[in-house]
């Protein structure tokens, strides 16, 4: 990946990262939908480059990078339109080149979902296999409750409404893997380049 365009969220005061990131991933969602393929898969890919698992109180940081092969890919995104809502609390950079000299390795951007309540997994078996929830809730007796420290985004689905955690996980690797990513710019396998 060749190309990025850096966001640099600025919270203030009285508007708190967490909520800003909420709101700029919504639209880098819209995004990426309109440039995913039929399959649900682009080849844009985003990365947090202060992401620090030891800041528990921010642990992505308030800059987004999204990653491309050409400038074109980019520029089809049109983040400009997207976030200019947003302006005031975003900054979007130009589309710049990556200095290969610059590149210090590869990272695996990953949605993590976890298992983390155990009554709303038995909810959602009951209803999937028609039984009762109290048959349900006795499959998952012995199972525990997964419980992590990845940072996340709260995101409320555009599709139902519902909200959830969308946790991120970072894999460093020294080579770089060919792949695509998720309408939400993570991806399973595939690397965005670290600088």
């Amino acid at each position: 990946m060749n190309y990025y365009q850096e966001i640099l969220i600025k919270p203030s005061f009285d508007i708190s990262v967490y909520f800003l990131w909420e709101k700029l991933y919504s639209q880098i969602h819209l995004a990426l939908v309109s440039n995913t393929k039929k399959n649900d898969e682009t080849m844009i890919g985003v990365s947090f480059p202060s992401y620090d698992l030891r800041n528990k109180r921010n642990g992505l940081g308030n800059v987004l990078r999204v990653h491309a092969n050409t400038r074109e890919d980019i520029e089809k995104l049109a983040l400009t339109s997207w976030l200019q809502r947003m302006s005031d609390i975003v900054e979007l950079s130009a589309i710049m080149q990556i200095s290969e000299d610059k590149i210090t390795g590869y990272a695996v951007f990953s949605r993590k979902q976890v298992k983390s309540n155990i009554a709303r997994l038995a909810r959602r078996n009951a209803k999937r296999s028609g039984i009762s929830f109290e048959e349900a809730l006795d499959k998952f007796k012995n199972k525990e409750e997964q419980l992590t420290s990845l940072p996340f985004i709260n995101y409320e689905s555009l599709s139902s409404n519902a909200r959830f955690k969308l946790f991120i996980g970072r894999e460093i690797l020294k080579k770089e893997v060919v792949g695509s990513f998720t309408s939400y710019g993570l991806s399973k396998g595939a690397t965005v380049p670290l600088f």
